[in-house]
């Protein structure tokens, strides 16, 4: 029902308006309406579940579902977060304000990232790996060493002098670590009686138990032995020694007790003078007789040398007909032979011609020593010339390779317009030394080709038939020339026991082989073998195909506009 108006009529006497009979009839129904509910408020859940809450002292009423209420209990310390501004506010309301939390909160975490002080006020984050995270759960040292397989040795201390003799001691450079001080041998004391691992050297220019000189060596004199002792037992000992008399005579020997106390002889190792590296003997005579386990250097002119020449090499083998020599001729040539036969003969080979005079003797293929890793020749050291029976062979297999794609619109015009720049030239290198005998060669400059990709808006070195170089200087040592003018021995006295009488004997004896003097006649120099310089370079086979592709799309639009 629409609401009932009452006619209160015209002022002042509104006698026009509603009679009291009709004004209490529609108050009555406009009551009636509002007693019957037609125009109440329809009944709310939400209204209806706070009414349903039973409230008490510091409690918070709180959501549990789009039209459900429950209580909480509110305390004191949460009123206070609830009375507070922003965060900044409630932090301080909880004590977390101190500026490590702070810290905490600003780092950017990651995967496996340890937070770890920078400052009294700053951290960051450290990346950590499963080994590294794994260390924090070990209970000792002992482990921690085991997990980084550091093993006894990291317990070991340094040793606190060059002589330092006490066991577990870790060696530092320059140390001898091998059991004792060093021994110095008293006159006529023998090798033998070094019972523990040392170092040695004699005062007796030959020890008792030093024993002759070797047949190489029987007209030299070799003094004053010096080495190392290897004790273990009486019945396991071994010695090395070396010795000298002059700047060119000396050997290296050893001996052992072979696991029965009796000592061995006194084997060379290596020497100087007639023996060894550097000596100075007829090949005729090293190529015919074996001198034992050695390997030898020679000079010589004998017949026997590789064309008669002047030689020096090595001799290599353990018998005369088990062995092989390498040569190196005064034509620049290396050679070499060998022996397998009972009469330990064999002709030279050559394997390496005159140097820049012929060539290589190969019967196998020149190949390097791994695939696709080295170049022949160089930007500042390149090849004249190259002969060859047939091309270049290039690898272009499909496995090995990106799809290969279309040529651009660009890279189409820039190989039309290369095509155009092939033209004759010479040679300026040539020009100088033949004049008007230089020759026409066909193609074209790498910086005209660079200039006609960079107009088409192209990078020249995104493309492989593009190349530049560049290197430094490059010297070359010359060593010094040096002469040597030998020296007389030096003799002196030495006291010495009798071992008959028992007396105390002086003798003259050779102290001191004399030193050597060396003139340098010419010093050493460097000289400029290659200056600095770069050059451009093309591969011309990559560059050949990219203006075919230019050709290919001239034929094609001329084939399109003939019909």
């Amino acid at each position: 029902m629409a609401k009932q108006t009452i006619n209160l009529g015209t002022a002042p006497s509104g006698q026009d308006g509603d009679d009291a009979r009709t004004a209490f009839q529609k108050a009555n129904a406009n009551f009636d309406e509002l007693y019957s509910g037609t125009v109440s408020q329809p009944t709310n859940a939400k209204l209806s579940a706070i009414s349903a809450s039973v409230w008490a002292a510091n409690q918070l009423m709180y959501s549990t579902g789009a039209n459900t209420m429950a209580m909480t209990p509110l305390t004191a310390a949460g009123r206070a977060l609830l009375d507070d501004a922003d965060a900044a506010a409630q932090r301080t309301t909880l004590g977390l304000g101190g500026t490590i939390l702070q810290a905490l909160q600003a780092l950017a975490m990651t995967a496996n990232g340890v937070p770890y002080m920078t400052s009294t006020t700053a951290m960051a984050v450290q990346a950590s790996s499963a080994f590294g995270r794994g260390l924090w759960n070990l209970v000792d040292a002992a482990a921690l060493r085991s997990s980084a397989g550091l093993g006894t040795g990291a317990l070991l201390t340094a040793a606190t002098s060059t002589i330092d003799n006490a066991a577990g001691r870790a060696l530092r450079v320059g140390d001898h670590g091998i059991g004792t001080s060093s021994s110095t041998m008293s006159s006529s004391t023998p090798l033998e009686s070094l019972v523990s691992h040392s170092l040695f050297s004699t005062q007796d220019s030959l020890p008792p138990d030093w024993g002759a000189a070797p047949q190489e060596l029987l007209a030299k004199t070799v003094l004053y032995p010096m080495g190392l002792n290897f004790y273990r037992s009486p019945s396991v000992r071994s010695q090395l020694a070396m010795s000298y008399s002059s700047t060119t005579i000396g050997d290296m020997r050893f001996r052992t007790t072979y696991g029965t106390g009796t000592w061995s002889d006194w084997k060379t190792l290596l020497g100087r003078g007639d023996l060894g590296v550097g000596i100075n003997t007829n090949l005729e005579t090293a190529a015919t007789v074996w001198q034992g386990n050695k390997f030898t250097g020679w000079a010589s002119s004998a017949p026997d040398s590789p064309f008669g020449t002047n030689s020096v090499g090595l001799d290599m083998g353990y018998a005369d007909n088990r062995r092989m020599q390498i040569a190196v001729s005064t034509g620049n040539a290396f050679f070499y032979r060998y022996a397998n036969t009972p009469d330990g003969q064999q002709n030279w080979t050559q394997v390496l011609s005159t140097y820049n005079a012929s060539a290589l003797p190969l019967t196998t293929p020149l190949a390097p020593n791994s695939d696709a890793a080295r170049g022949l020749g160089g930007a500042s050291a390149r090849w004249s010339v190259v002969y060859s029976a047939t091309g270049a062979i290039n690898t272009s297999d499909a496995r090995e390779k990106t799809p290969v794609r279309t040529l651009t619109t660009a890279e189409i015009a820039a190989a039309k317009e290369l095509g155009k720049e092939i033209g004759a030239y010479k040679w300026l290198a040539a020009i100088q030394e033949k004049g008007d005998g230089a020759r026409d060669h066909i193609g074209m400059t790498v910086q005209r080709a660079m200039e006609i990709m960079e107009s088409h808006g192209l990078d020249p070195f995104e493309y492989g038939f593009v190349c530049y170089d560049k290197w430094e200087d490059k010297w070359e040592d010359i060593p010094a020339v040096e002469s040597t003018v030998p020296a007389d021995p030096v003799y002196g006295p030495e006291t010495a026991e009798d071992p008959v009488t028992g007396e105390l004997v002086e003798s003259e004896v050779q102290t001191n082989a004399g030193e050597v003097v060396i003139v340098v006649t010419e010093p050493a120099s460097r000289r400029l073998a290659t200056p600095a310089g770069d050059r451009f370079s093309f591969r011309y086979d990559e560059l050949n195909m990219f203006i075919a592709a230019g050709f290919e799309a001239r034929l094609a639009a001329l084939e399109a506009a003939m019909g």
